[in-house]
């Protein structure tokens, strides 16, 4: 819950500058997740500052853990078809608006590579025009859940 509010706090902001609604939830139980604090806090960030990217004025992103500990960021924004969904993690890699949202197409590489030494899998499903969910799963015996 520790990072969470941490990157939440940056988000907010980000997503308050262009006018997007961010809805967090307080977590159930408070779990505790082992690994490098900074590189986890990079990979959300990274994953969120796409969903304020892509997102547009009015819209929502959606942050919060479910009651297994995976870690969830939703948003409304353009959504990507299962082509471009298939390449994000590809270095270099932006789908159509990301060169005028000034993306690099370096981002979701890094967040795969830090997901990657943590061995957190990263789900992605999207719809254009509606937008893209990316859930963290985190492996079971590096989590544990506190009361």
């Amino acid at each position: 819950s520790e990072v969470m509010s941490d990157t939440a706090m940056s988000a907010r902001g980000m997503a308050m500058k262009k006018k997007i609604q961010f809805v967090t939830q307080p977590p159930e139980n408070d779990f505790v997740i082992l690994g490098d604090y900074e590189l986890i806090r990079k990979l959300l960030m990274l994953i969120l500052d796409n969903a304020v990217k892509y997102t547009e004025s009015g819209k929502s992103i959606y942050y919060y853990q479910t009651d297994r500990g995976e870690i969830v960021i939703q948003d409304e924004g353009i959504g990507m078809d299962q082509e471009a969904v298939s390449h994000i993690f590809k270095r270099f890699y932006r789908q159509g608006k990301g060169i005028e949202r000034g993306s690099s197409g370096m981002g979701l590489a890094i967040a795969k590579e830090i997901a990657v030494r943590h061995q957190i899998e990263i789900q992605v499903e999207s719809t254009v025009g509606t937008g893209t969910t990316f859930t963290l799963v985190f492996p079971v015996d590096k989590i544990s859940v506190e009361n």
